[in-house]
């Protein structure tokens, strides 16, 4: 319900936004005056003001969805001018992917993102892999349209309210997306100048980044992690654990080690990493959290699980357990090891395994599947 009030006040706002930015280049770029203006809107009556109110939402959605597909688009783009391959390319929670050579539309979705371009980076040394346009195209794209929504909107004459309307919100909505990408900073993820800045600033960051961009890619085609080469996972330098994509090296090398099922190997590893939770970004944090309580049950130490399992954890796992198989074994592990209830684990198990195909991460299922498979006859 908050989720649906912010949005609403969210178009609400891009609205009332592109209707003062219309008029105000009707004051700009003819003769009139604010006053005739304002003068010639007060002769609207209260139904033309609702139709156009409703246009006003009509536009800033589409533009702001067309926005974000451009945005992607540019990723796709100039990721395929720099060598890349493809890999998939989400909206919301709709992902097209290219498995066994065939287009697939599956669902999958990261909070705090409209949409992602993966992509696997050409087979080079990684000094020589480029980075900088295939995380700057979404930008350079949102910024030419914009600017060409500005200039058709500028050079036709008199155009209709709503195709005025429209323009202006693709300016907007450009603008908008260009800045919220372009200048770095985290909101729970890092943006695409942030991720570029950090690659400049740390090797390593690149290294990671390439290491990620080739793991996914696998793990979608249905490769487990453990199948995957070592020399991948072979980091041995220390890592900023505020740094995502450093800390994802690390769990990447966790995920390996559950893989080949060396849970107290990965139980001592992960309890490291949590040490640093409050260095983390809260996505990844939660990530960790998870991941610890797993092995906390699965390994039988029992010394994590009740103080960390808390109310945002249980909604976090609640939110991404149709989209993701791993929420799913969480939840068969708790089933089994703190509520004692077998029928329950296995009935999440059987439904995991029933929908295998409809995951998007196929090597991750697989690893997933396998793992509570263990639970169920342990060695």
């Amino acid at each position: 319900m908050k989720s649906a009030l912010k949005l609403l006040v969210f178009f609400g706002i891009g609205c009332l936004i592109g209707i003062v930015l219309v008029c105000a280049g009707i004051v700009s770029f003819t003769d009139m005056t604010w006053n005739e203006l304002v003068q010639k809107l007060a002769k609207i009556e209260a139904l033309e003001v609702v139709g156009i109110f409703a246009g006003s939402i009509v536009c800033t959605l589409v533009a702001f969805i067309l926005q974000i597909v451009l945005h992607e688009g540019g990723h796709l783009l100039f990721g395929l001018l720099s060598g890349y391959r493809f890999v998939s390319f989400r909206i919301f929670n709709w992902t097209l992917i290219r498995q066994e050579g065939k287009f697939r539309l599956k669902r999958f979705g990261i909070a705090g993102t409209g949409g992602q371009c993966l992509m696997l980076p050409p087979d080079k040394p990684l000094e020589e892999i480029p980075v900088v346009l295939y995380h700057w195209g979404g930008v350079i794209v949102n910024m030419s349209v914009a600017l060409l929504a500005f200039v058709v909107w500028y050079v036709v004459e008199d155009p209709s309210p709503l195709l005025a309307q429209f323009l202006v919100m693709m300016c907007f909505a450009g603008v908008s997306l260009g800045l919220l990408n372009g200048i770095p900073f985290k909101r729970g993820i890092t943006n695409d100048a942030a991720n570029v800045r950090l690659m400049r600033k740390y090797p390593k960051s690149k290294k990671a980044m390439i290491v990620q961009l080739r793991v996914n890619a696998c793990i979608q085609e249905g490769i487990r992690i453990k199948d995957m080469p070592e020399e991948w996972f072979a980091w041995v330098d220390d890592i900023d654990y505020g740094e995502p994509m450093q800390l994802n090296i690390r769990l990447l090398q966790v995920g390996r080690l559950l893989d080949l099922g060396q849970m107290e190997e990965a139980y001592v590893a992960l309890e490291e990493i949590a040490r640093h939770k409050g260095e983390m970004i809260g996505l990844l944090a939660k990530e960790v959290v998870c991941e610890l309580i797993y092995l906390d049950l699965v390994t039988g130490h029992n010394r994590w699980a009740d103080t960390l399992y808390t109310k945002e954890i249980e909604l976090y796992v609640r939110q991404y357990r149709v989209l993701m198989s791993s929420k799913q074994r969480f939840l068969c592990a708790w089933a089994l090891y703190k509520e004692r209830d077998r029928e329950k684990a296995l009935a999440i198990y059987k439904n995991v395994v029933q929908k295998q195909t409809q995951y998007l991460l196929q090597g991750e299922v697989k690893m997933d599947i396998a793992m509570m498979e263990a639970m169920f006859h342990p060695a």
